[in-house]
């Protein structure tokens, strides 16, 4: 069942964000492995577009700076397909993460 598929994906991803938010990165990073090794039709674009996303901004809370140039790759993808919305909440998130660091490194 593809639905059913598509909401165990989702929920996976909620899981992401919430080890990332804590910064559990080892079970985050768990998840993202599994999302990866998981045939996700192309008909769920979105969630392939987030694990893009959270793998990369995981990849910046460990220390890689590089990383930001993905997120903005899919920031603008969103924007391109007229999800502001959703590219604001992305803005919003990593200018939270880049103070976060600000602040632990004082």
């Amino acid at each position: 069942m593809p639905y059913t598929k598509q909401m165990i994906i989702k929920a996976v991803l909620n899981l992401i964000d919430i080890f990332t938010k804590s910064k559990n990165f080892d079970y985050a990073n768990k998840f993202i492995n599994y999302l990866e090794n998981t045939k996700i039709h192309d008909y769920f674009t979105y969630e392939k577009i987030t694990i893009v996303y959270s793998k990369a901004r995981l990849a910046y809370l460990e220390g890689n700076n590089e990383a930001l140039d993905t997120i903005k790759k899919c920031q603008d993808l969103l924007l391109f397909c007229d999800c502001s919305e959703t590219a604001n909440m992305i803005e919003k998130e990593i200018s939270e993460d880049i103070q976060s660091f600000k602040t632990t490194q004082k």
